[in-house]
């Protein structure tokens, strides 16, 4: 069948195609075994910018992120090798204003009753969004890996659920040996209780507290640090975890001491 012929039946179910798949809020469209759009609906126009006349004049190439372009082809040519019936990858579009968005895209090829490969059904969700926050977490992560302090996250019981790099450098602790464990196993038992009191005080009223502890590390030596111990609240101010940054504060008290001697 000729891609004429295809626009021609396709165009018998026009009426149908737009009463129905126009109203749905996630971008669907027909594209020819060359990449051509032979058809898009109204969801797909409002994401990528285009109108329905001008997609129809381009090619899935003209609007994919260059970069993106070569996975695209590999993975849909296994589908028209038969190897697979459909496949989902995730791309960037390029809109009609040059800005550049991210998708998730699932094509199903569609074949005649010869078996034949016939066009390919997109559907298409702009995860943008999505993708941006990934982003912001892993820019996150790493500035808290490659801070010069020591970083704790906890639970409301004070079970810890994260440390970073800087924490196994002070302490001695690995990352595993620490994780699900109460921070009182670094308890020296230096520290007057009165410290532990304020602490748990401000906290669970829901306010930051900052002050010295002196700690022990997995060696058995002794260690002073300026701890800030932040809650972390969700959007209705419930309090769901804890954060904790700790700077080693051991030699500048050891020079204090030494004055005061």
């Amino acid at each position: 069948m000729t891609r004429a012929d295809l626009i021609k039946e396709l165009k018998l179910d026009e009426k149908q195609f737009k009463d129905t798949l126009d109203q749905v809020e996630v971008a669907i469209a027909h594209v020819d075994l060359d990449g051509q759009f032979i058809k898009v609906n109204r969801c797909f126009c409002d994401i990528t910018g285009y109108s329905e006349q001008e997609i129809l004049k381009s090619t899935y190439h003209d609007i994919t992120y260059p970069d993106d372009i070569y996975t695209q082809y590999q993975i849909r040519k296994r589908v028209l090798d038969g190897e697979d019936s459909s496949y989902k990858t995730e791309k960037r579009y390029i809109k009609k204003d040059d800005s550049i968005i991210w998708v998730s895209l699932t094509e199903t090829l569609i074949r005649e009753s010869d078996g034949e490969p016939h066009y390919f059904i997109s559907i298409i969700d702009d995860i943008t969004d999505r993708k941006k926050a990934e982003e912001d977490v892993r820019n996150l992560t790493r500035a808290i890996e490659q801070s010069s302090s020591a970083i704790v996250i906890a639970d409301i019981e004070g079970n810890i659920k994260y440390v970073n790099s800087r924490f196994s450098q002070l302490t001695g602790y690995a990352r595993e040996e620490v994780i699900g464990q109460n921070p009182r196993i670094f308890k020296s038992n230096e520290t007057p209780s009165e410290i532990y009191k304020e602490l748990w005080k401000a906290l669970t009223s829901g306010n930051e507290w900052r002050g010295e502890f002196c700690n022990r590390k997995k060696s058995g030596e002794l260690y002073y640090e300026f701890t800030s111990i932040s809650p972390v609240k969700d959007d209705k101010g419930v309090v769901m975890s804890f954060i904790a940054v700790k700077d080693d504060i051991t030699e500048k008290k050891k020079m204090q001491d030494a004055l005061l001697q």
